[in-house]
């Protein structure tokens, strides 16, 4: 692989409630993974009480289940881990340590979010091109690629 190939993008997601994930991912069909989340704290801002509640989207989700939870809620994003394999696959969340496990492992997608910052990673160029608009879309904050040159992140936990 090429050290200044695109692997991935760099954001902060907006300090808002919002749908920000169905921004994100507007130009990928989700129903077609399996997303599999870890570690995630996320305020949801309740519409009939309006109050904000803190809820968990930790496990697994077929793509439908996925794509409801993030387009019907609005949220903001404190922590989160999330990676996305093909519908068909088995994968473990818990083998992928660093970006060199992602690669050669069944998962197609990463995103790892901590204090609103995110690194989005993807085996498909297309999907880092989608996700860097969607990403300039939702923020003013600087949106970069990451490459095998730039990236800085040792391992992927948050």
């Amino acid at each position: 692989m090429e050290k200044t190939q695109k692997i991935g993008v760099q954001f902060q997601l907006p300090q808002n409630y919002d749908t920000h994930f169905a921004v994100l991912f507007q130009n990928i069909d989700t129903r077609k993974y399996t997303w599999h989340i870890a570690n995630s704290e996320i305020l949801c801002h309740n519409e009939k009480t309006k109050t904000i509640d803190e809820f968990t989207m930790d496990g697994t989700y077929i793509g439908e289940a996925f794509e409801k939870r993030i387009c019907h809620t609005s949220y903001h994003v404190i922590a989160a881990r999330i990676f996305a394999s093909p519908s068909h696959c088995k994968a473990e969340i818990d083998d992928i340590l660093d970006y060199n496990s992602f690669f050669c492992s069944k998962f197609e997608i990463a995103l790892l979010c901590a204090d609103s910052y995110v690194d989005f990673y993807a085996k498909d160029q297309r999907i880092i091109n989608y996700v860097f608009h969607a990403a300039k879309q939702l923020s003013s904050n600087s949106v970069s690629f990451i490459t095998m040159e730039n990236d800085s992140r040792t391992n992927f936990y948050i």
